[in-house]
C-alpha cells in the first residue's frame, strides 16, 4: 500500500500561464505557494476475487474492468501511461474539490507519485525527489557556476532553465538577482541526477555534511532517528571535527517520560545506517526550531551548538 500526502497550492495570478502551451502565445507569469492543507491519494493492488478489476474512489466511486470505462480523466490515462492494473485508488483532502486551490493539480502529482511507488520507481530511494517537469531542465554548477558532472560522491549545486522558470521574486530585486542568472535558475541545493534518471537531492548548502569526502544528507540521519520509540524529534547539523573536516551532531527531543540513552540510540542507527553517519556527538533539547510549515531552521540549531 502506497499513501503520499502532497501539498495544496494557491496561485495568486493564474489563468492559464501555468500551461506551456498558453505560456507560449500569451507570456504571462505565475505567483504561487503552498500551504499546510493536503490531499491524501492511498494506492493498493486489488486482490482478484471482485468481479471488476480497479476501484476508484474520489467525490464518487467507479468500479470497472476495462482502463477504458474510467470516467476520471486524470487516472484513466496516468493508468495507460504507466501501465497499471487491477488497483483500488483512494482520493481524500483537507479542502473541498474546485476550491480553486490546485486540488486537481495536487491530486494528480500525488496520484503519479503513488503510481511510481507502487510500481517501485521510488521505493526505498533515499533523498530521490523524482522527476524534473518536461518543460524545464536541470544541470549542475560548482560554486562559481561553473557546469559540472554531479554525482553521489561529488554533487553539484541545482540549477534549471527552461521558459517555464519564474521571472523573479516579487519586489525582491536583490535575491531575483543571486538567483537568477541569464534566465537559469541557480540554487544553494546540492544534488545529482542517478544511473535512474531520477534526482537526488542532499541538502542545503552549509546542511550537507562533509566527512572526510563523504556526503552525509541530514534527512538520511534524521528519517532513522525519529523512528526510535522514545524519540519525539531530532535535527541534525555539521559540527567541525579536527581529523575529518566535519562530522554530524544529532540534537533530539525525547517523548515525555523516556530518558535519553546515547548507547541505545548509537546502537539502534547502527543497524539502519553506515558507521561513519552515526553521530558522536548528541545534545538532548526541548523543541526542535522550525519554519511554521515544518521546516527545520537549522541556522539556530548551529547558534546553539556554538553557546
Amino acid at each position: 500500500m502506497i499513501i503520499t500526502k502532497t501539498p495544496f497550492r494557491m496561485s495568486f495570478f493564474g489563468g492559464g500561464t501555468d500551461m506551456e502551451s498558453f505560456f507560449k502565445e500569451n507570456g504571462g507569469a505565475v505567483l504561487s505557494t503552498t500551504f499546510d492543507k493536503y490531499c491524501y491519494v492511498n494506492v493498493r493492488h486489488l486482490p482478484r476475487f471482485f468481479d471488476y478489476s480497479t476501484e476508484l474512489s474520489y467525490s464518487k466511486t467507479e468500479r470497472v474492468t476495462n482502463i477504458d470505462d474510467i470516467q476520471h480523466p486524470a487516472i484513466r490515462n496516468a493508468m495507460k501511461m504507466l501501465d497499471m492494473h487491477e488497483i483500488r485508488l483512494t482520493y481524500e483532502a483537507d479542502l473541498p474539490a474546485r476550491s480553486g486551490l490546485g486540488t486537481s493539480s495536487s491530486f494528480a502529482v500525488g496520484m503519479l507519485n503513488a503510481f511510481y511507488a507502487l510500481k517501485g520507481k521510488y521505493a526505498d530511494k533515499k533523498n530521490c525527489i523524482g522527476r524534473t517537469t518536461v518543460n524545464t531542465t536541470i544541470f549542475f554548477v560548482d560554486e562559481n557556476r561553473n557546469e559540472i558532472e554531479a554525482s553521489f560522491k561529488n554533487p553539484g549545486y541545482m540549477a534549471f532553465k527552461g521558459d517555464m522558470n519564474m521571472r523573479g521574486y516579487y519586489k525582491e530585486p536583490e535575491i531575483t538577482k543571486e538567483a537568477l542568472e541569464n534566465g537559469n535558475i541557480y540554487t544553494n541545493d546540492l544534488g545529482y541526477v542517478g544511473d535512474d534518471g531520477l534526482v537526488y537531492l542532499l541538502g542545503r548548502k552549509g546542511d550537507v555534511i562533509n566527512m572526510g569526502g563523504l556526503k552525509i544528507a541530514p534527512t538520511e540521519i534524521e528519517e532513522v532517528v525519529v523512528t526510535h520509540e522514545k524519540i519525539k524529534d531530532c535535527a541534525c547539523i555539521p559540527i567541525k571535527d579536527e581529523i575529518t573536516g566535519e562530522a554530524p551532531k544529532l540534537f533530539v527531543v525525547m517523548n515525555e517520560g523516556c530518558e535519553f540513552d546515547q548507547k541505545e540510540i548509537a546502537k539502534f542507527m547502527l543497524n539502519k545506517l553506515e558507521a561513519f553517519k552515526v553521530p558522536k556527538v548528541f545534545e538532548v533539547i526541548d523543541e526542535i526550531p522550525t519554519t511554521f510549515n515544518g521546516k527545520i531552521i537549522r541556522k539556530k540549531l548551529k547558534e546553539l551548538d556554538l553557546q
